[in-house]
């Protein structure tokens, strides 16, 4: 098993960037899924509504793993959630 690469020390201004960035995407990700299901109620069938759900729900744990990932401070809580970040990336 190859050992873990070391973690990326952000600069703390561009940390805090990180954060507030991908905490907006969060809400603007929770405001799309509303948007997205009211839509697929009113125009669409059930395949549409299942859609919009699936990738509303991962654009909601995508920005959560990024937005929770860039503001933990312990080390070993901060690799644990980078796997999970990346993981929701790819």
């Amino acid at each position: 098993m190859n050992a873990p690469r070391p973690l990326k020390v952000y600069p703390p201004a561009e940390e805090r960037i990180n954060i507030a960035s991908h905490a907006v995407g969060l809400l603007l990700s929770i405001a799309g899924l509303l948007l997205l299901v009211a839509r697929a109620l009113a125009h669409g069938d059930a395949w549409q509504l299942v859609s919009v759900s699936v990738f509303g729900i991962s654009m909601i744990m995508l920005y959560t793993a990024s937005t929770v990932y860039h503001s933990a401070r312990d080390p070993v809580l901060r690799r644990r959630l980078r796997t999970v970040d990346h993981a929701s990336i790819f």
